[in-house]
């Protein structure tokens, strides 16, 4: 085992300080059979919940950690000049004892990150929220250790400030952080430091100030720093802040046992589970207190009523059933808030979209007026959004007005608390183009060099140096001939991939029902709502439910033709009352007039419009699922069994119901369930588990999906070479077949423009 735990390690999360990333640090450290590792980033914590993962994964011990100012100042009487602000921060890495310490941290940082550029915690702030926090001071980096350094007359301050951290951590969870990176200020100030520490009987603990991987890289990270700090070559001026092994360490630090130890001791302080995957839905706020699952159903029967009129058995059958499964689930809450800001948006004037994804395949969501399309007539599966089977949580994704989006997320913030209600945050990573001019200014090339090497990789999305290298044969020409263009292409290799700035998701929202710091770190966002320091993913590790508000322009142009139609005509237009069978505007489509189209306008859309020759809603899903790579070349035999110039085919004629719709030809994912709850037997649960196991293409999970699936038609009446003849046939459609449901509410937005586009030319314009 291990004589040594690293406790002060900066990721590449510690945005332009530090080149090591995540996945190296874990495997290096279980590589080195360190029993624990901790994550101490800069004002941050972007990387806790991957770090913590891939720890478990590893079998190492996570400890949850940040890197924060503590500000020694009173509030009332800050410094007024940047220097002698700076003087009175002390920097400090504050690790998680418990879930309540982890808990501490995300208050603690979303505090720091509130006070803007130069973040930082008061003294007051930390000893509040102290109880389960271990607490390192005096490092490398501390204005206490370089005080120490200075002169002997400061060494009086500089006890005091630690005597006031003392005074400030609960006894036992404050350590002196002693480091050895063989800097002068560290060898003239930690003698002072040490004999401090001991008078006020403060254990010492040793680190080393990780940005990097190993000793080697040290040269790279200052110059990829260096372009983020001016003072890079003296803040890390040796080799010597990577991530040491054990045995260096030990090295090292072989004058101060004890400093050793207690980094196995801390390591076992921290120790704690953090909750993942268990669901943290949103409460919505009934009258009285009614429960919300009876909520629900009362506004989905009377929802459904007002769309259907008198409900069939099939419509009241499907209600009840949707019902029972999202009420078990326990979603109830969840879409009576996302039918709250729709109604809201209604009420308000603010334009929504028909729906998006595979909630348009709920009745619920429909009866609710949160989607438009009627899932009973066009043949929409409940299955291929919400599946007891597949227990995850619901995504309905929503679309606004382009220009009003934001008076929605004001609603939801006002409704259920600004401590509750955030964007999510996202990551801007260093891709291929960036890495290699980023690695132009770190190595001080020619920039004519740098800018031809960086246009010969591919400009487009998810390209990769090494890629590049394979696709491109003039990239790789110049890397394999000139040695110049060789360094720079290995100096961006080094970069390529790291988190390189913060963003904001384009769409994403996270509604808690507990203060958002209870789980996650929040920083400062555009009108007054924070964004989360986590990435969506993360977010729903967490247990998070995350919303998506879109803003589609498509909304806003239908909008502003529509009162320019009432302006300019007095008709005032009402899409349920505009027919969905206008031969005009099917005329349109057919011959591909379709500028400022939604879905339809480009060379692709328009050629398959011209073979496809659409007369119906039908027709225009198929167009919106079929242009893609893939499904491409079923174009021509969709279209020749459309036209009656070839016969439709069909895999057995127990299919016919389920593809006459697309002529034989497999389009959709639901179309791949019924085929498997018709044959094989399957619940349409169990047949999206099939979808999507097929989808991933794993060969055990091909063999095993096809044992149980020609069992069940065998069961059913079918010999096995039809049986295994249909599931090649689901295994070669799984990869690409496409959401119907998502289709068929997109294919609404697109027949509505068309029609704008036909009747109303000189206003579609306009707009």
């Amino acid at each position: 085992m291990a004589q040594f735990v690293h406790l002060h390690v900066h990721s590449a999360y510690s945005l332009r300080e530090s080149t090591l990333r995540l996945g190296q640090l874990v495997e290096d450290v279980a590589a080195y059979e360190m029993p624990a590792v901790a994550l101490t980033d800069t004002n941050a914590m972007y990387g806790a919940i991957p770090f913590y993962q891939k720890a478990i994964q590893l079998g190492v011990q996570p400890i949850l950690g940040a890197q924060l100012d503590v500000c020694f100042a009173e509030p009332h009487d800050l410094p007024q000049t940047r220097d002698a602000f700076q003087a009175s921060l002390e920097r400090t890495v504050m690790l998680a004892r418990s879930l309540d310490g982890y808990r501490g941290l995300t208050r603690l940082i979303t505090m720091a990150r509130s006070r803007g550029h130069l973040p930082y915690v008061t003294l007051a702030e930390l000893a509040a929220i102290s109880t389960d926090l271990v607490c390192l001071v005096g490092g490398g980096e501390s204005t206490m250790l370089r005080t120490f350094a200075a002169e002997r007359s400061a060494n009086a301050s500089a006890a005091l400030r630690l005597a006031q951290f003392a005074g400030a951590c609960p006894s036992g969870q404050l350590f002196v952080d002693v480091q050895n990176h063989r800097l002068p200020h560290e060898e003239a100030g930690y003698v002072h430091l040490l004999h401090a520490a001991s008078q006020q009987d403060i254990p010492l603990v040793a680190t080393n100030d990780v940005h990097y991987r190993k000793a080697g890289d040290a040269a790279l990270h200052r110059a990829y720093a260096g372009l983020e700090f001016a003072n890079a070559q003296e803040r890390w001026g040796s080799d010597t802040f990577h991530l040491a092994p054990p045995r260096e360490m030990v090295e090292r630090f072989a004058s101060l046992p004890q400093a050793l130890d207690n980094t196995l001791h801390i390591a076992e302080m921290c120790k704690f589970k953090l909750p993942l995957h268990q669901v943290r839905m949103p409460s919505y706020p009934t009258k009285d207190g009614r429960d919300p699952r009876e909520v629900l159903r009362e506004a989905s029967t009377a929802g459904a009523k007002q769309r259907y009129g008198a409900l069939s058995e099939e419509v009241q059958a499907r209600l009840d059933h949707e019902l029972g499964v999202i009420c078990d689930m326990g979603y109830a809450d969840y879409f009576l808030v996302v039918a709250d800001f729709i109604r809201y948006a209604h009420q308000h004037g603010i334009s929504t979209g028909p729906g998006r994804g595979s909630a348009a395949g709920s009745l619920v969501a429909y009866a609710l007026r949160i989607t438009d399309v009627d899932p009973v007539a066009n043949r929409l599966l409940f299955e291929r959004f919400l599946n007891p089977a597949r227990v995850s949580l619901p995504d309905i994704d929503t679309d606004f007005e382009f220009e009003r989006r934001g008076e929605v997320i004001q609603y939801v913030v006002q409704k259920y608390g600004r401590d509750r209600v955030a964007q999510i945050g996202t990551f801007g990573t260093l891709a291929a183009r960036a890495a290699v001019r980023d690695a132009g200014r770190m190595l001080q090339m020619d920039g004519a060099m740098v800018d031809r090497l960086a246009k010969l990789v591919p400009g487009v999305p998810g390209m990769t140096l090494d890629k590049a290298r394979q696709e491109a044969p003039a990239f790789d020409r110049v890397v394999t001939d000139d040695s110049d263009a060789k360094r720079l292409y290995e100096t961006a290799l080094f970069l390529e991939g790291l988190p390189h700035h913060t963003s904001v998701h384009a769409a994403g929202v996270v509604i808690s029902p507990d203060p958002l710091t209870d789980w996650v770190p929040l920083e400062p966002g555009a009108d007054d709502i924070p964004v989360t320091q986590y990435a969506m993913a993360e977010v729903e590790s967490l247990g998070l439910v995350k919303m998506d508000f879109l803003g589609l322009r498509t909304l806003t142009l239908m909008d502003d033709c529509a009162r320019s139609v009432n302006g300019r005509t007095g008709v005032a237009i009402d899409w349920r009352k505009v027919p969905v069978d206008d031969k005009a505007t099917y005329g349109n489509l057919t011959n591909a007039d379709t500028n400022g189209v939604f879905q339809l306008e480009s060379p692709g859309m328009r050629r398959v419009l011209r073979q496809l020759k659409p007369s119906n809603m039908d027709d225009i899903v198929a167009v919106i699922s079929l242009n893609r790579p893939g499904p491409m070349e079923n174009i021509p035999a969709f279209c020749d069994a459309k036209h009656g110039r070839a016969p439709i085919h069909y895999p057995h004629p127990d299919l016919e119901p389920i593809l006459r719709d697309t002529y034989g030809v497999i389009v959709y994912q639901e179309q791949i369930m019924q085929i498997a709850s018709q044959m094989a037997g399957f619940s349409l649960g169990e047949a999206d588990l099939l979808r999507r196991a097929v989808s991933k293409k794993k060969r055990e999970a091909l063999d095993e999906e096809r044992e149980r699936f020609v069992q069940g038609c065998l069961k059913k009446g079918y010999d096995g070479a039809t049986a295994n003849d249909v599931y090649d046939l689901i295994v070669r459609f799984a990869d690409y077949g496409f959401n119907r449901s998502h289709a068929a509410a997109y294919a609404v937005l697109a027949y509505r423009t068309a029609y704008l586009r036909t009747h109303y030319l000189p206003d579609f314009w306009r707009r």
